[in-house]
Formats: C-alpha cells, structure tokens, sequence
C-alpha cells in the first residue's frame, strides 16, 4: 500500500503488522523453489498449490537479505529467461570484459568509460530515485538500489550481462544492431544471425549460483519498461552452456514488425530523467580527477602518459562536481509519484513466510 515518509513523500509501505504480523518476505531461495518445471512453466498454480493471478500481478517482492529486498518482474512461477542476440556469439561477455587492454585506444576508452559510471553513480545516489525508493519497506524490508544494475542499464560498462523475462524484449534485441546509439532492424543477414537463448532461471540457481547474481528491477523507468534483469557473471563459460540456444529464421518483414512494435526503440529505451542525466554525464568533455587517480592507482598505469592520451581525445580532469538542476530533481519525483509507486502498488505483489520456516536460514 501507498504511504508517506518523514518528509511527506509517498512511498510503499507493508509493515510486518496486523494480518502480515510474525512474517517475513519470502527469500530468492524460496522463490526459485515455487518456480513451475518448463513442462508447465506458465500454469497458474505451482506444484505446492500456490495461485497467482498474472493478469493482476506483474512480479513479486523478494527479500535479498535479511533486512532488504528486490523484485522480480514477470509471470511469478514461469522459469524461463531470456536473452536475444543479433549474432551467434561464442561467448556471454560483459561489457567491462570486451577491450583489449593491450591496445591504447582501448585502454583510454576503458579509463574514460569507467570515470564515466562512478560520476553517474555519484550523482545517481543524489537523485529522489534513491532517496525515496530506498525507504520503501515490505514486511520490515527496505529496497535497496544495485548501484552496478543502474549503470548498466543506462549502458555504462559492467560486468553484468542483460537478461530479460520477457520474449519480445529479448526478440527486438535479436533482430536490431546498433549503430551511433539508435536501434536499426536488421536486412542484412549475411551480416546478423538472429539468435534467441532461453534459461531455466529455477535450473540456473541450482547449477552455479555461487558464481552469478541475479539483479531483479530497479525502481526506474528503463529496466521497469524491458522487464529487465541482470546476471553478474564471474564465470562465463559454464553459464552459456546452461542456456538453449535457438537459431531465429532470417525474416525482414519480422525485424520491422518488432522494430516497429517498439517504435523504434523508443518504448524501451525511453528518455526518462535519469537518462537525461545519462546523458549530461556522457556528454561532459570534463573527467573526474579522483576517479582518474583511482583507475591508475588500480591498473598499475602511469598518470602522466594516461593523462597525456586523455588529453588527446578532448577531455581534462576537474574536481567541479555537476549540480542537479532543480527541474530535473522536480521531474524525477512526478515520475516515482505517477509512475513508479502506482506501479509497484497495483501490480507486484509477494508471499510471505512464517517465522519458524525462517529459523536457522544462512545469507551470503
């Protein structure tokens, strides 16, 4: 239900009180354990007897850890994920991990992309978005923001891979390419392969969850759009394989409908406040002067020499630190008033737990 904080803001509030009072959010390891098998991935009832109504209820609350919790969007107890690409590629690579360091160029690109997320980060931590979602509670949980989801959604580099729980989300990106920032359908198929890879999200967890963590919703506009996920994969070649790949047919008339069907991209990639201050950041000729002393510190680089080539693509270091403008700042609190907390409100939804199933329960 729709609350208020000290400040008079609206946010989402359900204590652990009255009819919810001695319960718990459920946790992941609860929630994978409600996931249906593909063979009825998308029945209304689990095979516990547990009902959900995916006409009301667009994801559920899901406690992270003890005191905090995240959402997973989409059909509560369909296990499959998805992932499109316009490529048959052989790897799942984040894009933190695709320069090659041993090139210049690269390694100037990579020192400017990495300033780039920790100024977005700094200035996404000032933002209502983070102020207020974070105060949300949900049976004695508060939402708490994957600073590293919010960049890469936003396409800063990481080293999460993008996934989503929806089909078509996963199809526009199999059959678009990318070029100067805007989305294109595909006719060259000599070029592009579209391909489609399917998880069983259920068989993901249990077969390498120590090495990868999976990043439900973020309380913004974007991934709210593309029922976006994340996973942050530290191992990559034993998550490819646990996925099925499907080879997509080489269709013109397919890649305009979908490409249409998203107007362009535009219906997913919206330009939301916070992409607006993605794209102050991005387009800033000015660098961080800490960031750049810690990226060099890290990689053991000289400061001079990288500061030199830094120089040579246009940019210098400052201290300034980029204010936001009261408009923005006004903005972003109508969209989590209008938009986000009606949102969270009339669609997500969560299971809860009696305290003795609790006991003795073990988080990383």
């Amino acid at each position: 239900m729709i609350g208020y904080d000290k400040n008079g803001y609206k946010i989402i509030v359900n204590p652990a009180t009255g009819q919810n009072e001695g319960k718990t959010l459920m946790d992941i390891n609860a929630y994978m354990f409600c996931l249906n098998e593909p063979s009825y991935a998308i029945s209304q009832v689990d095979a516990w007897g547990g009902y959900t109504d995916p006409y009301r209820f667009a994801g559920s609350y899901v406690a992270t850890s003890k005191d905090t919790f995240g959402i997973v969007f989409g059909h509560e107890f369909n296990p499959f994920i998805y992932r499109g690409e316009n490529k048959d590629y052989e790897h799942f690579v984040p894009s933190a991990l695709r320069y090659n360091l041993s090139n210049t160029d690269n390694r100037i690109k990579h020192c400017i992309d990495f300033i780039k997320k920790q100024e977005f980060i700094y200035l996404f931590k000032e933002t209502p978005y983070y102020k207020r979602c974070e105060n949300f509670n949900v049976l004695n949980c508060k939402f708490k923001f994957d600073l590293e989801a919010v960049a890469q959604h936003y396409e800063f580099i990481s080293n999460y891979l993008d996934i989503t729980k929806d089909l078509l989300t996963a199809m526009f990106f199999a059959y678009t390419y990318q070029k100067d920032g805007k989305y294109y359908p595909i006719t060259d198929f000599e070029k592009y392969q579209p391909t489609l890879y399917v998880g069983n999200l259920k068989n993901l967890y249990k077969r390498c969850s120590q090495y990868i963590k999976l990043i439900g919703f973020q309380a913004l506009l974007r991934p709210f759009l593309q029922k976006a996920m994340a996973v942050q994969i530290t191992k990559e070649d034993i998550i490819k394989p646990l996925f099925e790949k499907i080879t997509l047919p080489k269709s013109s008339a397919f890649s305009f409908e979908i490409y249409h069907k998203y107007q362009k991209g535009a219906s997913i990639f919206p330009l939301d406040f916070t992409g607006i201050l993605v794209q102050e950041v991005k387009n800033r000729k000015t660098l961080n002067e800490e960031y750049f002393k810690i990226y060099c510190n890290v990689n053991n680089l000289n400061e001079k020499e990288i500061l030199e080539e830094i120089h040579k693509q246009g940019y210098s270091l400052t201290n300034a630190q980029y204010e936001l403008p009261e408009t923005l700042i006004n903005g972003m609190n109508r969209e989590i008033d209008d938009e986000i907390i009606p949102f969270l409100d009339r669609y997500i939804g969560f299971r809860d737990c009696s305290e003795p199933l609790r006991r003795g329960e073990i988080y990383e």
